[in-house]
C-alpha cells in the first residue's frame, strides 16, 4: 500500500505521553526559584538585537504557547479528517477514533471537574489558559469559525480558528458533545463546591460555563 498507518497502540501511547508531559495539571511546571532567575539576553552583537521589553521573562506566555500550539496541532482539521478515514482502513485492530481522541483530551485537560470525588480547590493560571484554549478550539469547531471572520482577539484565538477550518462534520458533532459535557461538569462543581473554591478559579469556571452556554445556544443559522 502507498501509505501505512502507525499502529493504533503507538498512537495511543503518543497521546498518553502528550497528556502526561504537556497537558496534565503538573506538566511543564518549573520551580519558582528557577523562574526568578530567568531574564532576557542582554548581549548585543551582529544579528542579535538587544532585548528592551519586557525585561521580566514572560513565563506564562511561553509555557501556554507551547501547550496551546501542541493542542491545536493534535486537533488540526486535516489530522481530524485523517483520523476519521482511518476507521475505514483499519483491518483487525481497534483504531484510535475521533470520539476517543476528544474524550481523552477532555478528561485530561479538564480533570479538575471530570474526575469524580476530586476537590477542585485552585486551578493555576497556566491550567486556566490551556482550558480556555481547548474550549476555544471546541467552540470554533461548533461554530465553524474562520480566521477571515475577523473575530480573533489574540494570537491564540487566531490559531484556534485557523487550525480547525475545514474540519469534518463528525468533529463538529463531537466538539458540541464535549462542550456540553464540560459545561455540565463545571456547573455541577460550582453548585457542589462553590463556597470552597478559590475566587479566581470560581470566576474562571463561571466564565467558561457562560461562554459554552452561548455557543450551545447559538442560532442554527450561525452554525
Amino acid at each position: 500500500p502507498p501509505f501505512e498507518a502507525i499502529p493504533a497502540e503507538e498512537q495511543r501511547q503518543a497521546l498518553n505521553a502528550l497528556n502526561q508531559e504537556v497537558f496534565s495539571a503538573d506538566a511543564l511546571q518549573l520551580p519558582p526559584e528557577l523562574i526568578r532567575l530567568l531574564a532576557p539576553d542582554r548581549w548585543r552583537h551582529w544579528g542579535q538585537a538587544l532585548t528592551l521589553y519586557p525585561l521580566d521573562y514572560p513565563i506564562y506566555n511561553r509555557v501556554l504557547f507551547v501547550q496551546a500550539l501542541t493542542l491545536s496541532d493534535v486537533l488540526y482539521s486535516e489530522r481530524l479528517s485523517r483520523l476519521r478515514d482511518a476507521e475505514l482502513k483499519a483491518a483487525d485492530e481497534a483504531p484510535l477514533t475521533l470520539a476517543e481522541l476528544f474524550d481523552t483530551l477532555s478528561q485530561s485537560i479538564w480533570s479538575e471537574v471530570m474526575d469524580e470525588g476530586t476537590q477542585t480547590g485552585e486551578i493555576s493560571s497556566l491550567r486556566r489558559g490551556l482550558q480556555r484554549h481547548y474550549v476555544n478550539i471546541l467552540a470554533s469547531l461548533v461554530l465553524r469559525n474562520a480566521s477571515q471572520s475577523g473575530t480573533a482577539t489574540s494570537l491564540l484565538d487566531f490559531v484556534a480558528m485557523e487550525t480547525t477550518w475545514g474540519a469534518p462534520e463528525d468533529a463538529r458533532v463531537l466538539a458540541r458533545y464535549q462542550l456540553r459535557r464540560i459545561r455540565d461538569q463545571v456547573s455541577k462543581t460550582i453548585n457542589q463546591d462553590g463556597d470552597r473554591i478559590e475566587l479566581m478559579t470560581l470566576a474562571h469556571l463561571e466564565d467558561v460555563r457562560d461562554r459554552i452556554t452561548k455557543v450551545l445556544e447559538a442560532p442554527l443559522e450561525a452554525l
